[in-house]
């Protein structure tokens, strides 16, 4: 990276860093780490379930990264976990290659915006893109709305190149801990059920899953995936095979878009179409209630 690049990148995190550090934890009440996250890691340091959290459906290793923050008075931990997640999302756009205005375009994107105000975990799957592959699937899994494509990438990819012995080499950590975790806390994963029985009952708020209808275009940006090469093509393919899909998850859409600041905008652009549209919505719902 040349000084001038390394220049504008600097300037550029320090400006979102003081934005998203005055303005970031006042946009929305930190719901997801209040209600979900925070308690599920301070029910696992106590030695309790985190699925004693009604509303926990996260694999268990998922909180344990959590665990630092959530132990600190509430305030503090709130602070210091956004400032961890947006940290955490440059790093990895870094390791990407990104330039400045794709970082830009990519924390200043609503998924992301919202999930790290909301206090989410949607970091972790999208830093299985530059780990080793049995470390990634670990991570990859602890959302599989935005970690499933990287997931079937990998394995595919590593079969292809390296074989079966190979591939089940790979997945001997996810299957140890996965198998560790149903011993311990039962079979978790029967969770996701329930969170779609729930999400069913609500107006398309909660889950905005194009399933099954956008199957087709998951298997394509797989097979694209496997064409190019390209792990995050993979990713971009997980909310088009998931029945499970928030407005968050749509960030693994935007990641394989990084090395392209045009489309990148552009895709960036029709996600916040949704929030301003919402906005609209309830502005004009307050002004006939006036009336």
């Amino acid at each position: 990276m040349s000084k001038v690049k390394f220049f504008q990148l600097l300037v550029l995190l320090v400006v979102l860093t003081f934005i998203l550090i005055k303005f970031g934890p006042g946009l929305s009440d930190w719901e997801d780490w209040k209600k979900v996250y925070q308690p599920a890691a301070l029910a696992m340091v106590h030695g309790k379930s985190p699925y004693s959290i009604e509303v926990f459906f996260a694999p268990p290793w998922s909180v344990i990264p959590l665990i630092p923050f959530a132990i600190l008075p509430e305030k503090v931990g709130e602070v210091l976990y956004f400032l961890f997640g947006f940290g955490i999302t440059a790093f990895i756009l870094y390791k990407l290659g990104a330039t400045p205005i794709s970082m830009l375009i990519f924390l200043s994107s609503a998924p992301v915006i919202g999930y790290l105000t909301w206090g989410n975990i949607d970091w972790m799957p999208l830093l299985s893109l530059i780990l080793p592959a049995p470390i990634a699937l670990i991570f990859a899994t602890t959302k599989p709305q935005i970690g499933i494509g990287f997931a079937i990438y990998t394995c595919l990819t590593t079969l292809k190149t390296k074989g079966l012995k190979e591939v089940i080499k790979i997945l001997i950590p996810i299957t140890l801990l996965t198998l560790l975790s149903f011993w311990v806390y039962g079979f978790w994963f029967l969770g996701y059920s329930v969170l779609l029985e729930k999400t069913a009952q609500t107006v398309r708020v909660d889950n905005i899953s194009l399933w099954p209808e956008g199957l087709f275009i998951g298997f394509w940006l797989l097979y694209k995936s496997l064409q190019k090469e390209n792990p995050r093509i993979g990713m971009a393919a997980s909310p088009f095979i998931s029945p499970y899909v928030s407005p968050f998850t749509w960030a693994a859409v935007l990641v394989a878009l990084i090395q392209q600041p045009l489309e990148l905008l552009i895709v960036s652009i029709g996600l916040w179409m949704p929030v301003l549209i919402k906005v609209v919505d309830q502005f004009l719902s307050i002004i006939l209630q006036k009336k």
